[in-house]
């Protein structure tokens, strides 16, 4: 086996064809690092009888006396299962990267240690990932631990959905409940359109309430990188006012002509005719939705007399590579939070990079806590609505090539004296 430097374009096209391939890996994300955070590129080839049967894309800085160590996004290209494979490369690595002062490689790889339903089970726990893992510590990768939320570079939970060509597939497969809300955001004039100037700084200020200073210089650069090679895309959740404003009021008297009937039954007393305490509750739900398309319904009014030719509520980021999407933000105006929004949202973002035979979408991190009485359920239980399925990935490695100073950083990071970031 051998190791290869490559160029940037042999890199990006073998890993926009590997089965691990993502935006994390390539040479987009290798530039918005070093533009953001000072680090400097290179693309590794790994050869068989002159054969490519894996890459990498390591971005690395000194950390102290000329020492330095690499980071691998997501991990190195390859086939994590061919265990004697993994150990080659992790020697060869070892040998080439001494002579050049690292200490370390850090990486995050794409491995699936379990697999959880939309309802939070374990689905999958996998054998093969503990083999995997055993190995790997046995030939002196230093495993980061099993955190749950995002202590690490990148975190180790994340929710996919598959895409389909056709949208009513993909409909089809979300919950009743999801299915509800998008219904009724369609009921409710509510529309997404892919930006047709791709406008970064319209999204920047759009989005200003939650993206500033750090974070949005990092979404600009994200995008800038990514548009570069087509691969960025911003959405726009709109509201058409005229079409809004005679829909909230249908819906408005559609729901009150249900309530006076409730209200009529109720009047009349017959519990041999009705089950009075059914009535009674729906009648209660029926209040309760009265209220609040009274409330859209004057906002409304208010929206068509500001904003007659409609509203954009709300803009999201989609980054692509190879056959999947990732949404890596999705804001909606907390002044528009009543209208709900974001399933429809990422619905047509679906059905869009459906249409374009992706094959899945990422719909980004969620933290590793499944308590449903927890605070961070309703994060897992907003994205597993739409037939998503969690991932949790095996976890940080630090692939050591040099023990001695390796145990110095260690202790320097123990003591708050050094950091990567």
């Amino acid at each position: 086996m051998r190791i290869v430097t490559l160029s940037k374009e042999e890199f990006d096209d073998y890993a926009v064809k590997h089965e691990y391939g993502s935006y994390f890996q390539t040479s987009s994300y290798a530039t918005l690092k070093a533009k953001l955070e000072g680090y400097e590129i290179h693309y590794l080839g790994f050869k068989d009888n002159n054969e490519l049967i894996g890459a990498s894309m390591l971005v690395y800085k000194e950390l102290f006396w000329g020492y330095k160590f690499a980071y691998a996004p997501r991990g190195f290209l390859i086939d994590y299962s061919n265990l004697s494979q993994c150990h080659e490369i992790a020697n060869g690595l070892r040998k080439l990267l001494k002579k050049q002062k690292f200490i370390f490689i850090k990486l995050d790889p794409p491995i699936i240690y379990r697999k959880y339903d939309t309802e939070g089970n374990v689905e999958i726990d996998s054998e093969s990932s503990k083999e995997i893992l055993e190995s790997f510590q046995k030939n002196n990768f230093h495993h980061m631990g099993f955190n749950i939320y995002n202590e690490h570079m990148l975190p180790r939970f994340y929710a996919y959905a598959k895409l389909d060509s056709n949208p009513q597939i993909i409909f089809r497969s979300f919950t009743k409940e999801r299915q509800d809300e998008i219904t009724l955001d369609q009921k409710k004039a509510i529309v997404v359109s892919p930006d047709k100037d791709n406008d970064i700084d319209r999204f920047l200020m759009m989005t200003s309430s939650v993206y500033k200073g750090k974070t949005a210089r990092y979404m600009k650069l994200l995008f800038k990188v990514f548009d570069a090679t087509d691969d960025a895309k911003i959405f726009y959740t709109i509201v058409d006012s005229q079409r809004y404003t005679e829909n909230i009021n249908k819906l408005y008297n559609e729901e009150m002509e249900i309530n006076n009937n409730l209200k009529e039954i109720i009047s009349t007393a017959d519990s041999k005719k009705y089950n009075m305490q059914l009535v009674i509750n729906d009648k209660m739900l029926s209040d309760k939705r009265l209220a609040e398309l009274k409330s859209n319904l004057d906002k409304s009014l208010k929206l068509i007399r500001n904003n007659p030719e409609g509203e954009v509520i709300g803009a999201s980021l989609v980054i692509s590579s190879g056959k999947s999407a990732s949404v890596v933000a999705n804001y909606i105006d907390p002044a528009h939070k009543n209208l709900n929004a974001s399933p429809l949202t990422i619905y047509e973002i679906m059905k869009y990079y459906g249409k374009l035979d992706y094959s899945y979408i990422d719909l980004g991190s969620v933290p590793g806590d499944f308590d449903k009485k927890g605070k961070y359920y309703s994060v897992i239980r907003g994205k597993s609505g739409f037939n998503s399925y969690i991932f949790e990935y095996i976890g940080e490695f630090d692939l050591v090539i040099n023990p001695l100073i390796y145990r110095f950083y260690r202790s320097k990071l123990s003591r708050g004296k050094i950091t990567l970031k």
